[in-house]
């Protein structure tokens, strides 16, 4: 195989962490960087060259492979696809408190080698840890030792005391939670911040460091660490041939000790205490394999073929369930869970329509990926995406208006007015609410939904297939503007005089005919013979998708239940986020993709009659605001002269009978006062949700909210989970 270069697109933060992490190393140095800021052209940085991405139309394809160095890696990978490159992957963040320490020296970054420089870090060139400067007394400067370490007992402690025994500086690998479900299939009874704190109190351990997806192989975790010898108990079995191959071939050593066989967190965790030595655990935390002939004494070294788990690199099996209430640091909020169930509803349904009817659907996206990867949905994912081949999806929306029961509904482009979110249809429940940012102010139904996806034959020519694209871009961006060209000075990435234009264009055009326009554009060329398919729903670039991925169904477990998936699901999700796509993102990137106002268990109408259309229909009425505070001054410097209160109300007592820009105050009780025909109630308030649970216990149900900032909204509906 020919080595190919390495070039990294961006040069911020990413690119920084991917140069301390691996940018030193001889396979790991990139050719050169490139970046969409064409000011930094010409320059370069950690002696790396930075280039404009036009740079790589020059460069032979066959020779070099990008590494996304970005936040918003999804954008440049579809930057990249346009240019025809398709050999691209991400550089996920890696905190930095694990990358090995580094310098810039004239050739670019290198390991710090000063100690003083590093603190707590080794210096192989430094003096022994005695501070006199004497030789290590010991065979190995740097230790590893990975493990899970649940239920800390006295095994754990013995293997930490041996491989101390053996090295100067101790550092201890303990798994992520995410991790152990993954392998044992349950996870540890002690959480991992946990884990590593009692780890990291032992006398004999100078460093815990966390083990994931990206390190979790022994080659790896060397990368980052540089360890002299590698630790472990040796009840495995010989089994690690490779490993070890690897890890000489750089210098590095393997040895093992002899397991203690009085206890193990597995005997501890089903009571049976020390009773039990025949099952004991192995000591970097992982279960026995049964290979215990031929114990190799204190200490040694083990040659075999590789199957020990932690060390494979390809993950094929899911690592935990959905209702799993944390992943990590990430804990799923009750009302994510029941929102879940709602959608799980409508899945069903859809499930024994197409059942019924013989019609083939299949889970997609973040979906099938939840489905590999959780058995159900990816924890912080709050929607559920599937998919049809085209014929499939027409029948279909024929038949889901005749046969989803109440609430259900399917709506597309065409049949929501006053609503677009891409060209396919959504399911929703009537009975729930989904009112996203953009949709405020909007009509149509706002309840929760799922997407359902249409998949199309994609033409293998080239020309064709830009102008498809070009053309679905250009419906969409007009449906955008006919919809939502009131409430947005710029949308859709486009700059404020082009926005403009299509806004102006799509006031000539009816909206059926524009929904018929999109239509039109994504059933372009898609009867001709090709071995290709493609998602045409969305705006921007289209990745083209093998036919033969998804010629026929595999079951996959979802939430308790079986779904169908594409019968090539692996492939699909190579080609649509990388070989790493068990791997779960940094912990900042792990929240819902969708903002907005969600609530599975109250209709979408109660919210917009309580947030949209404060003043209609006000003529006559007396207007009450309920908040005599900062909100009620906006509310009089926007709209007092036009919508003067005749009183406001307040539940701080110390008010009452006072007033405020010569409004009199009021208490509560005194709405009720006024009949409901003759009064317009608004709550001016950050608390709005505490006052309208009050006004509701006095039995008033006519109020609207007073919106002086969408985000104060958004943010009080996110927090309650």
């Amino acid at each position: 195989m020919v080595k190919k270069d390495i070039v990294l697109f961006g040069t911020g933060k990413y690119f920084e962490n991917y140069m301390m992490c691996h940018g030193w190393q001889d396979g790991g140095r990139p050719l050169l960087a490139v970046d969409n800021d064409t000011a930094k052209a010409g320059s370069a940085k950690c002696g790396v060259p930075i280039r404009t991405p036009a740079a790589l139309q020059d460069m032979n394809r066959d020779e070099f492979y990008v590494i996304i160095c970005a936040a918003r890696h999804e954008e440049i990978g579809k930057q990249l696809e346009g240019m025809g490159i398709t050999d691209y992957q991400y550089h996920r963040l890696v905190p930095m408190d694990d990358a090995i320490p580094m310098e810039l020296a004239d050739g670019g970054l290198r390991p710090v080698h000063v100690a003083a420089s590093v603190p707590g870090w080794p210096n192989a060139a430094a003096p022994g840890r005695n501070g006199e400067g004497t030789e290590p007394t010991k065979p190995y400067r740097i230790g590893y030792v990975p493990g899970v370490f649940d239920l800390f007992h006295i095994g754990h402690l013995n293997l930490l005391r041996n491989a101390k025994s053996r090295c100067e500086y101790l550092i201890a690998g303990v798994l992520m939670d995410e991790l152990v479900e993954h392998f044992k299939k349950r996870s540890p009874v002690i959480p991992y911040t946990q884990r590593a704190a009692i780890v990291a109190a032992i006398s004999c351990v100078d460093r815990v460091v966390p083990v994931d997806f990206s390190n979790t192989r022994k080659i790896d975790a060397w990368k980052r660490y540089h360890y002299d010898c590698h630790f472990s108990g040796n009840d495995h079995g010989a089994d690690w041939t490779k490993d070890l191959q690897e890890l000489r071939a750089v210098g590095s050593n393997m040895e093992f000790f002899e397991y203690t066989k009085a206890i193990s967190s597995t005997q501890i965790r089903n009571g049976r205490g020390s009773d039990n030595a025949g099952n004991s655990a192995r000591e970097d935390g992982s279960e026995p394999t049964g290979s215990e002939n031929g114990r190799l004494g204190k200490v040694s070294a083990m040659n075999a073929a590789e199957t020990e788990a932690l060390g494979t690199e390809k993950i094929t099996k899911p690592i935990t369930e959905t209702e799993k209430s944390a992943i990590g640091d990430y804990r799923v909020p009750e009302k994510m869970k029941r929102t879940w169930q709602v959608e799980l509803a409508m899945l069903d349904e859809v499930d024994r329509i197409c059942r019924k009817h013989d019609l083939q659907y299949f889970l997609v996206h973040g979906s099938l990926l939840g489905a590999v990867r959780h058995r159900g949905f990816i924890p912080w994912d709050d929607d559920l995406d599937i998919a049809m081949p085209r014929k499939d999806y027409d029948r279909f929306l024929e038949l889901a208006g005749q046969e989803l029961p109440e609430p259900l509904s399917v709506h597309t482009p065409a049949t929501e007015e006053d609503l677009f979110w891409g060209g396919y249809a959504r399911i929703r429940n009537s009975r729930t609410t989904a009112i996203e940012p953009k949709e405020m102010e909007h009509r149509g139904n706002l309840g929760i939904w799922i997407d359902v996806l249409p998949m199309d034959i994609c033409t293998l020519d080239e020309k064709r297939f830009g102008i498809k694209e070009k053309r679905i871009c250009h419906c969409q961006r007009l449906l955008y503007a006919k919809i939502y060209g009131r409430d947005y000075r710029a949308f859709c990435g486009l700059k404020p005089w082009r926005w403009r234009w299509y806004r102006l264009l799509a006031g000539c055009r009816s909206h059926a005919s524009l929904a018929g326009q999109l239509e039109s554009a994504q059933r372009m060329y898609t009867d001709e013979e090709s071995d290709q398919v493609a998602f045409f729903t969305g705006m921007g670039k289209y990745r083209r998708l093998s036919a033969v991925d998804f010629k026929g169904t595999a079951s996959l477990e979802f939430a308790g239940r079986k779904v169908p998936v594409p019968a090539g699901y692996e492939n699909y999700l190579f080609a649509l986020m990388g070989r790493d796509y068990m791997k779960y993102p940094p912990e900042e990137e792990r929240r819902p993709k969708h903002r907005g106002i969600y609530d599975p268990e109250r209709p979408y109408t109660e919210y917009v009659n309580m947030l949209c259309d404060t003043f209609s229909h006000i003529k006559g009425k007396k207007i009450i605001l309920f908040g005599a505070g900062l909100m009620f001054e906006d509310y009089m410097k926007k709209y007092g002269d036009r919508y003067r209160p005749a009183f406001l109300v307040d539940n701080d007592e110390n008010k009452w009978g006072r007033s405020r820009m010569g409004i009199p105050i009021r208490e509560p009780k005194e709405i009720l006062e006024v009949p409901v025909e003759k009064r317009r109630l608004i709550i001016c308030s950050y608390y709005y949700r505490e006052i309208s649970t009050q006004l509701e216990e006095m039995g008033i149900h006519d109020y609207k909210v007073y919106v002086q900032e969408m985000e104060w909204i958004l943010r009080t509906e996110e927090q309650r989970g």
